[in-house]
């Protein structure tokens, strides 16, 4: 879980996972945190943060700055991950229509190679934010692909993690 760096400015954060684990470190941006705690192997589609006294979680879904989400000095955290319903009630309420990207071409014959090698110079490889997960249910590919796509984070210009899930949600590989 180190593939978001830590900066040496920004809000110390202690993150307590569910299988008791503890994390410890400093973040300048809530889309760092929510990439950072959505690294983890048991991570959902969708997860909750909450402040140690708060009675509000934070979805991973969430925008703004860590300020907008309540957190203004150093913390703990609870990680919380939910099951398969509840992610699909969370991405049904958060629905919205996909947006269209646009290739600018100038002709009317375009090389699909060219093509292709233009949008893979626009994505970054760096880091996969938690909204470009993507669990595939084998029985619902085009699905659960339009879900995810959809997410209001969702981000088409970054990595894009799939994970196959089988109807219990547990990983079945591929």
């Amino acid at each position: 879980m180190t593939s978001v760096p830590e900066p040496e400015e920004g809000i110390l954060i202690k993150l307590k996972f569910s299988d008791g684990r503890l994390q410890r470190r400093r973040f300048e941006t809530h889309q760092d945190l929510v990439a950072f705690a959505g690294m983890d192997d048991m991570s959902s589609e969708v997860f909750s943060l909450q402040l140690a006294m708060s009675p509000t979680p934070i979805l991973s879904t969430s925008t703004g700055t860590l300020a907008d989400n309540g957190i203004h000095e150093s913390c703990t955290m609870y990680v919380l991950w939910m099951a398969g319903h509840e992610v699909e009630e969370v991405l049904e309420s958060q629905r919205s229509p996909i947006r269209n990207h646009v290739v600018d071409v100038t002709s009317n014959e375009v090389d699909a190679w060219v093509m292709l090698k233009h949008l893979k110079s626009k994505i970054d490889f760096t880091s996969s934010p938690s909204a470009n997960l993507v669990n595939v249910c084998r029985d619902d590919v085009l699905g659960c692909a339009i879900r995810a796509f959809q997410r209001p984070l969702f981000d088409p210009c970054r990595k894009v993690d799939i994970i196959f899930v089988d109807d219990w949600d547990l990983r079945c590989g591929g």
